[in-house]
C-alpha cells in the first residue's frame, strides 16, 4: 500500500513542475476553490461565483442543494496541461462521481469569465437540463458575461468564416474534433445566437418557449421563431454587425459570508488531482464512446438507405463494437462484402451475425442469408422501396 502511494505521489509532482507550487484550498457553504497560485486569487474567485450564482437565482435558476462545487485553479497553462480533456478545451466543466469540477488555468481576476462560463454548465446540469450543444454553450457564454472577457468571440465573427447554421444547431462534442479554429468559430457563433435570441426584440418573445422545449433536445428554431434559417442567418449576421462586444450582465454586491482557508498537504494535493485525473478519464471514455455511436448510427442509416459498401466502410472505421451492436454490425459486413463481389467473407459474415442474434428472429435471418451466400446460386442486392434490404436468388440453383 505505501509502494502504491509513492507512486503516484511521483506521477503527480511531474504534473506540479516537481512540487514547487503548492497549494490553498478556500471554502465556503457552496463552493471550494483549489488554487496552485495562492489563496488571494482563490478569495477573489469564490467571492465572485458568489456574486454570480445570487444573478442566477435571479434568473430563476434553483441552485440549492448538492455538495460544494470544486473550482481547480492552476498556476499556468503549463500546470494544467496534463488534465485537458481534450486539444480544444482551454477550460472544462466535469460533473462526475457526484462531483462537479470547474477546472481552469488560473484564477486570475481577468479570467474569472472562462470561471463563470464552466459554473454556468455546472447549474445547467444540476438542474438536469439536457441542452443541444449549440444552446448549452450559448447560455455559458450569456450568463457569464460579467465583462471580465475581451470582445475575442466577436471578433472571431467578423474575422472569420462562419459555419453554416444548419451545421450550429446540430453540432456535437465530437464535431470540431482537434481543430481549434473551428472549434472558436463554433463557441463565438453560439453565443452570438443566442444572444440575439434573448436580447433582440425579434426573437425575445419567444425566448422562453425555445428554452422550455430545449430541455429534453434539440428544439425546431424555424417552428419557434416562424423564420426560416436563412432569414435567422441574415439577422444574426446583422446583429453582430452593429455590436463590436456582448453587452455584459451586472452582478449583484458580494453577500456576506463565511470563507475557511487552508494549504493543503502534498497527500492532500495527491489526491485532488488524482480524482480530477480518474475523472477526467472516465469522461474521455463516456466521449470516445459517443463519438464511436456516432459512426454506428452514421453506418446504419447508409445501411437503410441502400448504400452497402459505404455502411460496412462506416463500420470498419469503428475501435471498438458493443455487444449488442454486433448483430447489426455483421449483417451490414455480409451485404457490403457481397455488393463489393466477396461472396465468400459475406458468408462468413453472416455467419459471424447468427452468433451474435439476440432474438429467434435475427438468427433466422442470418441462417437463411448465409445458406443463399454460400450456395451456387445467382443472388442480387437489392434496396426495395419500403426501406427493406435484401439478397435474394434471381434464378434456380444449377444442377450438379
Amino acid at each position: 500500500m505505501l509502494v502504491g502511494l509513492l507512486t503516484i505521489a511521483a506521477g503527480v509532482g511531474k504534473a506540479r513542475a516537481g512540487g514547487d507550487e503548492e497549494w490553498s484550498v478556500v471554502r465556503n457553504d457552496h463552493f471550494e476553490v483549489f488554487s496552485q497560485a495562492g489563496p488571494g486569487l482563490a478569495r477573489h474567485t469564490i467571492e465572485r461565483l458568489e456574486q454570480l450564482r445570487s444573478f442566477m437565482r435571479t434568473m430563476g435558476f434553483s441552485i440549492e442543494g448538492g455538495e460544494r462545487i470544486r473550482v481547480i485553479g492552476f498556476a499556468s497553462r503549463q500546470e494544467y496541461e496534463p488534465y485537458r480533456l481534450n486539444p480544444v478545451a482551454d477550460a472544462f466543466y466535469l460533473g462526475a462521481a457526484g462531483k462537479d469540477y470547474l477546472v481552469v488555468p488560473d484564477l486570475e481576476p481577468s479570467e474569472f469569465g472562462t470561471v463563470a462560463h464552466e459554473y454556468v454548465h455546472a447549474v445547467l446540469h444540476r438542474e438536469g437540463w439536457k441542452l443541444p450543444l449549440w444552446l448549452g454553450e450559448g447560455l455559458a457564454e450569456y450568463y457569464s458575461n460579467t465583462g471580465d472577457v475581451a470582445a475575442g468571440r466577436y471578433q472571431t465573427l467578423q474575422q472569420s468564416d462562419w459555419l453554416d447554421l444548419a451545421d450550429l444547431l446540430c453540432w456535437d462534442t465530437t464535431s470540431a474534433g482537434n481543430e481549434r479554429d473551428v472549434a472558436r468559430m463554433f463557441y463565438a457563433e453560439s453565443a452570438a445566437l443566442v444572444q440575439m435570441l434573448a436580447d433582440s426584440p425579434r426573437y425575445r418573445p419567444q425566448f422562453a418557449e425555445l428554452l422550455r422545449r430545449s430541455r429534453g433536445g434539440n428544439p425546431n428554431l424555424e417552428s419557434i421563431t416562424g423564420l426560416n434559417l436563412r432569414e435567422i442567418m441574415a439577422d444574426l449576421h446583422s446583429w453582430v454587425g452593429a455590436r463590436q462586444t456582448s453587452s455584459p450582465i451586472t452582478l449583484p454586491a458580494a453577500p456576506v459570508m463565511r470563507i475557511e482557508t487552508s494549504g493543503l498537504s502534498d497527500a492532500e494535493a495527491t489526491l485532488l488531482l488524482t480524482e480530477l485525473r480518474n475523472a477526467g478519464t472516465e469522461s474521455r471514455m463516456a466521449v470516445t464512446q459517443a463519438s464511436a455511436d456516432k459512426k454506428y448510427m452514421g453506418a446504419v442509416a447508409a445501411f437503410n438507405d441502400g448504400d452497402f459498401e459505404g455502411a460496412f466502410a462506416s463500420m470498419r472505421t469503428l475501435d471498438s463494437i458493443r455487444e449488442d451492436q454486433k448483430f447489426n454490425y455483421w449483417m451490414i459486413a455480409a451485404f457490403g462484402l457481397f455488393a463489393s463481389g466477396d461472396r465468400q467473407k459475406a458468408t462468413g459474415a453472416a455467419e459471424h451475425a447468427r452468433q451474435y442474434a439476440a432474438k429467434p428472429k435475427e438468427e433466422a435471418e442470418a441462417s437463411q442469408l448465409a445458406s443463399m451466400l454460400a450456395s451456387r446460386a445467382d443472388l442480387r442486392i437489392s434496396h426495395g422501396t419500403d426501406g427493406r434490404n435484401c439478397i435474394s436468388t434471381s434464378r434456380q440453383k444449377e444442377p450438379e
